[in-house]
């Protein structure tokens, strides 16, 4: 029996004389074997935010945020800063996600320093996307027709770097930081979008007309003009259109007189002035 164990024990080392092959040369020689259509191991694409379908991304978003609450404000308003000035850009997707959330929720403060007789409407019912400029079209959904819009999304990055700043230190200055905002920018930007819906009734104003030349005259301005063109130098006494850095048409303003009333008389006198000169 000894001896018969001893024999097996001796014989045990020369079946592993050679040492396996390293991993590496296995993954080099060996071809890598593709699963079948049906296996449970086929790789899935990749998924990222833009593969997710708006709703999801929405809903991913809406989670992110944390329930406002009066004894504890500090975590929502660190989340609103974060979608504001960090997921947004991440993205195009994420972009148009997080502005949704951010939109709907700062509206209704937004609404509150709109000062009277001024009025608002960032979100109009566009017209049909077949008679956009291609700029205005999907996918370039970040793009707004309507100007008072990018009033409204400065106002949001605003309004979060201030609530953020007067959380964070005692020494923060609580100044009207949204005095120019809507004594100026706001009712400015309200009324170049009143001037493009007048003007398109009137025919005076497109969204596809051909960009003009810096050098056009004044007299052989086409008609209709072409709505990135179009600016409005506005004061609380006086506003005019402004066409290639030119004033080609101001009226006086009463104090009181409404946004709606001085954009129609605005487009009378430039259709005026444009039937003149054609």
């Amino acid at each position: 029996m000894v001896l018969i164990l001893q024999t097996k024990d001796a014989a045990l080392p020369s079946r592993h004389v050679n040492a396996p092959p390293p991993y590496t040369s296995l993954a080099v020689n060996t071809p890598p074997r593709t699963p079948g259509p049906n296996s449970p191991f086929r790789s899935s694409p990749r998924v990222s935010f833009d593969s997710l379908p708006p709703h999801i991304l929405l809903s991913i978003v809406n989670a992110t945020v944390p329930p406002s609450s009066p004894s504890t404000p500090e975590p929502y308003i660190e989340t609103l800063y974060w979608l504001t000035h960090c997921l947004r850009l991440v993205s195009r997707s994420t972009y148009i996600a997080s502005m949704s959330f951010l939109r709907s929720t700062f509206l209704p403060d937004y609404l509150t320093n709109i000062k009277l007789p001024y009025t608002c409407d960032p979100f109009p019912l566009e017209p049909p996307e077949a008679s956009l400029p291609a700029q205005y079209q999907r996918p370039q959904a970040i793009v707004s027709l309507q100007r008072e819009m990018a009033v409204l999304d400065r106002f949001i990055a605003l309004k979060c770097s201030e609530d953020v700043r007067s959380y964070s230190t005692e020494l923060h200055l609580d100044l009207d930081h949204f005095k120019d905002m809507f004594e100026l920018e706001q009712p400015k930007a309200r009324a170049e979008d009143l001037i493009r819906k007048y003007g398109m009734r009137a025919g005076v104003v497109s969204l596809v007309a051909p960009p003009l030349a810096p050098s056009t005259p004044v007299s052989r301005l086409p008609t209709p003009l072409p709505f990135s063109a179009i600016s409005v130098n506005f004061s609380p006494r006086k506003v005019g259109v402004v066409i290639l850095r030119r004033t080609v048409v101001d009226v006086r303003r009463d104090r009181d007189e409404t946004l709606e009333s001085v954009a129609k008389r605005l487009v009378k006198e430039l259709a005026r002035v444009l039937g003149r000169a054609g």
